[in-house]
């Protein structure tokens, strides 16, 4: 019999939430070894198969910082710039890259547009708990999750990453890793300019609507495709969320996969 995880806080039924059990994640890729890759550092190893050492990375969602620095730790030749629109959080991520010389934090949110938006910080059931604000988005909750999703609102200074590169002489990013609690397709169409020099994106995918207007994988995924690249795994919890890498075509034949 398979193991069942317990996810809290994933069906609602009205305001009234649910436990319910689920399987380990599902796999879909083009290795069945990559099947068993569930951490971060496996899921890296697959990445740097397609990107050099040398690579700029671009990570959008960094919150307190805990994944920039596995990330500059596994590319100490590359530039890791990272994006967390929450103060607070950025502070962490300031205090977690100290002495790490390959990169470069921006307390700001990425956007369609530069100015300034709202910031839906998430402190769970009752906007009591901030352990929470890794949920925290520039969508508003969707009405099922209202309830769940509580906590402060706040105005953030935002950037089209497009413009945020021509500013700041970055022509070009090898890899992106998008952690945007629903914003993923938004970002990534924002900035076609710097879409096309990238080889790989790891990108957190949902299959629920948590926030209005959240990215749904199908509509991710196709988009995608449309840009020239190849989902080569992807883990998920069916009709909830997963994280997907996706490869560029023309990298991908280079290897002959």
């Amino acid at each position: 019999m398979k193991f069942l995880r317990i996810f809290y806080l994933l069906l609602v039924f009205g305001s009234v939430p649910v436990f319910a059990a689920y399987n380990d994640r599902v796999y879909q890729g083009i290795n069945p070894i990559w099947k068993t890759f569930e951490g971060i550092q496996d899921h890296l190893g697959i990445i740097s198969l397609f990107i050099p050492e040398t690579s700029t990375v671009l990570e959008v969602g960094a919150f307190d910082g805990s994944d920039s620095v596995t990330l500059a730790k596994r590319w100490p030749r590359g530039n890791i710039i990272s994006f967390e629109a929450n103060p607070l959080q950025f502070r962490k991520y300031q205090e977690r890259v100290q002495g790490l010389s390959n990169t470069l934090g921006q307390n700001l949110a990425v956007n369609t547009y530069n100015g300034n938006v709202k910031f839906y910080v998430c402190w769970g059931t009752g906007g009591k708990d901030p352990v929470f604000e890794r949920a925290s988005s520039l969508l508003e909750p969707s009405e099922s999750m209202k309830i769940h999703y509580m906590g402060p609102e706040i105005t953030l200074p935002c950037v089209v990453f497009d413009d945020w590169c021509r500013d700041n002489s970055v022509s070009e990013v090898d890899f992106m890793w998008v952690n945007l609690e629903g914003f993923e397709k938004q970002f990534i169409t924002s900035s076609p300019n710097i879409l096309k020099t990238v080889k790989v994106i790891y990108t957190k995918t949902n299959f629920y609507n948590f926030r209005k207007g959240t990215t749904q994988f199908s509509d991710l995924h196709a988009f995608l495709q449309n840009q020239g690249f190849r989902m080569i795994a992807h883990w998920y919890h069916e009709g909830l969320q997963g994280d997907a890498i996706f490869v560029r075509n023309s990298i991908l034949k280079a290897k002959g996969m």
